[in-house]
């Protein structure tokens, strides 16, 4: 910003005074100004004005002043003649606290003459030239399906309850006027829709431009005491996200982290398999289906066999004396199926699926499937073809269940099969299971993280996986108890 002389403000009516006040192009920092403005500055393209941007993504620290950005944005469609403005916020709430009355919002940083009429009740801004700003929260989408736009504001787009139904009806609206735009204002978390509008911006910077901004940017309009409550944070993941904008990997923010997870090399046998383990979730029914496309929700199956652990991959991974067994990761996939469809599905899973190093080939001994819901009805159908399980997981949670069986992958002994294609790593379809396992909460799916919890959870209730050392450990401590299978055939 261009310091102004004092001299020139005594020259000023009190008019021109107030309206210094609400002039943006004056106060606000390069970074918050639109792509087509000549003084804009933004992630990858920096000063150089864009006219023909669609899509203004500002990933932002706390208290960078994306609201207020937002805000005038706004202002500033509505003296271009966009007329029909949609404004979309996490909550109901956050549309009339933050983004219109707010200290930032729409009511408080517009000039007398530009400020609208506000209509709560009909959650509506009326502007003095006709404009109209309609407000929309993300936790009914289904809200969007008639409107129509020619310009969007969606603030906290992380915050969103359904972020990608929100969009998509935005987006079906999004078709009024010459060259409709969207600005899009969020502290980032790693949420499949910012990460894919952040991908748009690297392949289409005409048309997706990507702001990004740390909190302390703003540090002369903030409080001294916040940055000093803020300094434990530095450092942290959370600080980097909270505050520096940084695009935290999903895998690396969830329960689980990648690295727990032990690769079985490829240049090893497979060891021969104590218990071989199907486990399932399983969604068929109008409760468990897509809220966009009414198909029914992925139904997934992980399968696991328990192994006693070998001398070499004892000492290749320096895994204690006192742990006798490990569970190795044998297959996974998730699908769409309705019913009959699934119950094909299992019992095809079951009749022509062996594991086990060559020569012990075998058929799963358990397939496990949750005691509630759709799975009870496709139990009963399986009852008498497959050795079903039912498991009951009880009142825990999605996020309480993978909590109770962190433990097991922390302390090394859940194996992922090495690729044979591809030294150091997993095949791909392990990979996309380890992928939302450690995503979870962050993904849109849980349907493998729901089996794998569930097959961790059976194996450490029936004591296969057990990782507490003796009371008192003892270096050559080996383990005499000797375990039966109770259902081998």
């Amino acid at each position: 910003m261009k310091p102004v002389d004092p001299e020139d403000l005594h020259s000023l009516s009190p008019a021109e005074l107030r309206a210094l006040l609400h002039d943006w192009s004056i106060w606000a920092r390069a970074t918050q100004l639109p792509p087509d403005d000549p003084r804009s500055s933004n992630h990858l393209t920096p000063n150089t004005p864009n006219p023909h941007w669609e899509y203004w993504l500002a990933l932002a620290g706390r208290g960078w002043g994306k609201t207020r950005t937002g805000a005038e944005q706004v202002l500033r469609w509505v003296r271009n003649g966009y007329r029909r403005i949609g404004i979309i916020a996490p909550t109901s709430a956050d549309t009339r606290d933050v983004a219109t009355e707010g200290e930032s919002g729409i009511l408080t940083v517009a000039h007398p003459r530009e400020r609208p009429l506000y209509e709560p009740s009909k959650r509506r801004l009326t502007f003095p030239n006709g404009a109209i700003a309609t407000l929309f929260s993300a936790e009914e989408p289904e809200r969007l399906r008639g409107p129509q736009h020619d310009a969007i504001w969606m603030d906290e787009m992380a915050g969103w309850q359904y972020p990608q139904e929100t969009w998509d009806m935005a987006m079906f609206g999004l078709r009024l006027g010459i060259h409709p735009q969207v600005f899009i204002s969020t502290t980032p978390k790693p949420i499949p829709l910012i990460r894919s509008l952040i991908i748009r911006a690297q392949k289409e910077p005409e048309k997706v431009v990507l702001t990004t901004g740390s909190t302390y940017e703003n540090r002369a309009n903030l409080a001294k005491t916040f940055f000093t409550q803020v300094a434990q944070y530095e450092g942290t993941r959370l600080g980097d996200q909270e505050l520096h904008a940084k695009i935290i990997d999903p895998r690396e923010s969830g329960i689980i982290r990648p690295n727990w997870f032990k690769l079985f090399p490829a240049s090893t046998p497979l060891p021969k398999f104590e218990i071989i383990l199907q486990s399932y979730d399983t969604a068929f029914t109008e409760k468990t289906q897509d809220r966009k496309t009414k198909d029914p929700d992925p139904s997934a199956c992980t399968t696991w066999g328990v192994f006693l652990i070998p001398p070499s991959i004892r000492l290749l991974y320096s895994i204690p004396n006192h742990i006798q067994y490990a569970v190795l990761l044998l297959d996974g996939w998730s699908d769409h199926l309705s019913y009959p469809n699934l119950r094909e599905k299992v019992q095809k899973e079951y009749r022509d699926s062996y594991y086990g190093p060559k020569g012990d080939e075998r058929r799963a001994d358990v397939v496990l499937i949750e005691d509630k819901g759709s799975g009870i009805s496709l139990r009963q159908d399986l009852a008498l073809a497959v050795p079903v399980r039912p498991y009951n997981p009880g009142r825990a949670d999605k996020v309480q269940r993978l909590h109770a069986v962190s433990n097991l992958p922390c302390q090394g002994v859940v194996f992922i099969p090495e690729s044979r294609h591809t030294k150091g790593k997993p095949p791909d379809w392990a990979d996309v299971v380890i992928d939302q396992v450690c995503s979870f909460p962050l993904v849109e799916h849980d349907d493998i993280v729901d089996t794998f919890s569930q097959a961790l959870q059976f194996l450490k209730d029936q004591g296969w996986l057990v990782i507490d050392a003796p009371e008192e450990e003892d270096d050559d401590y080996v383990s005499t108890t000797t375990r039966t299978n109770p259902y081998a055939r």
